[in-house]
């Protein structure tokens, strides 16, 4: 079972401080903490509609107005107006749906298939040269047992982090605080 951390990770902070387009204030900083924060507050509400607006765009490039030779390009592009960081030769295949995306940090060359769902409320980073199946979700969301603390929409994240050349396959989903090493 995983439970809200009581302190700020500065680690973690410092961290998001390098991500583009994070929404800097004193809940975002419990939220990638791993506190008890509140999600409502109008910057995070902000922040999450921002992402569903760039995500929408990245998943609705009708491929009919670009040729098969830029795709890759033009994809690239609009990828890094959505995660908070992505290295080069990396490409997601849409749909992509981020809840923040400020919080994704894409290594280089990697791929990822159909579907990907990356609750980041928390950091997700992916590191270099990973390959995810399709309908891969990553989850750094979490929630108390208590039902008051339900009741008053708090919730908390701990972040996720994969590891350089790390393949993840088809239907998996991964959960709040997971660290995944390469095998061989």
């Amino acid at each position: 079972m995983s439970v809200a951390a009581t302190e700020k990770r500065p680690e973690i902070i410092e961290i998001a401080r390098g991500l583009n387009y994070v929404p800097l204030c004193e809940e975002y900083e419990r939220m990638v903490s791993g506190m008890l924060y509140n999600p409502n507050i109008p910057k995070l509400m902000e922040a999450r509609h921002r992402a569903r607006g760039v995500a929408q765009d990245y998943n609705n490039l009708d491929a009919k107005s670009v040729t098969y030779d830029k795709i890759v390009d033009v994809r690239f592009d609009l990828l890094q107006k959505v995660v908070g960081q992505v290295g080069s030769g990396t490409f997601v295949e849409p749909p992509f749906n981020p809840d923040y995306g400020c919080n994704v940090s894409i290594g280089r060359d990697c791929f990822i298939n159909f579907n990907f769902t990356a609750l980041d409320t928390s950091l997700i980073i992916l590191g270099d040269r990973v390959q995810c199946g399709p309908n891969v979700t990553i989850f750094t969301a979490g929630h108390d047992v208590s039902v008051l603390s339900r009741r008053k929409f708090v919730e908390f994240g701990h972040p996720v982090r994969i590891e350089d050349d790390c393949w993840i396959g088809g239907n998996v989903c991964i959960l709040p605080g997971i660290t995944d090493h390469p095998v061989g």
